[in-house]
């Protein structure tokens, strides 16, 4: 069973070194963040995927779906 994770704020510093430790174990990960920013371009080479998107406004709905 491989879990699917949401990260928020994904290019932090906290976030983007859980994120990768997930993704080395074979996680599935996505990344909510406001913007792509070099970081996050990085961690999508990894196998991970973003949405780029204020959490003001967001569709909780479209964003959790498919997350355990």
């Amino acid at each position: 069973f491989m879990a699917s994770h949401l990260i928020l704020g994904g290019g932090g510093f906290v976030a983007r070194h859980v994120a990768t430790l997930l993704a080395m174990r074979g996680e599935s990960v996505r990344l909510a963040a406001r913007s792509k920013t070099p970081v996050i371009g990085q961690m999508l080479t990894q196998g991970m995927n973003a949405v780029f998107v204020d959490l003001c406004d967001a569709d909780w709905s479209a964003l959790l779906d498919g997350v355990d």
